[in-house]
């Protein structure tokens, strides 16, 4: 199950599932990850990718927590709205070194 960035497949494989649920807001890689595997093979590479902390750093612990208990109480409901999503579409920036 992908999750995160950096998720590649052959263009004739997107197009077969119909590219990303653009009615979902979050976990849409996991839906396209879904739909690849039930029309063909599935890799996942072992190498790693180093990606900023920028998002961690701008809001606390307990903020972050709190986001994913609210999404794993409303389910799938809650990815298809920008609602209570305010970790990958709010406008919230904070330095912390």
């Amino acid at each position: 199950m992908p999750a995160g960035c950096f998720v590649f497949c052959t263009r004739a494989a997107f197009e077969a599932v119909g590219g990303f649920n653009q009615r979902l807001y979050a976990a849409e890689e996991v839906a396209l990850g879904a739909a690849l595997k039930r029309v063909g093979s599935f890799v996942i590479l072992s190498e790693s990718v180093t990606t900023s902390g920028r998002k961690l750093r701008a809001y606390f612990g307990w903020e972050i927590l709190g986001i994913l208990l609210r999404m794993a109480a409303r389910g799938r409901t809650s990815m298809r709205s920008r609602k209570g999503l305010d970790i990958w579409y709010g406008e919230r920036r904070r330095d912390v070194e």
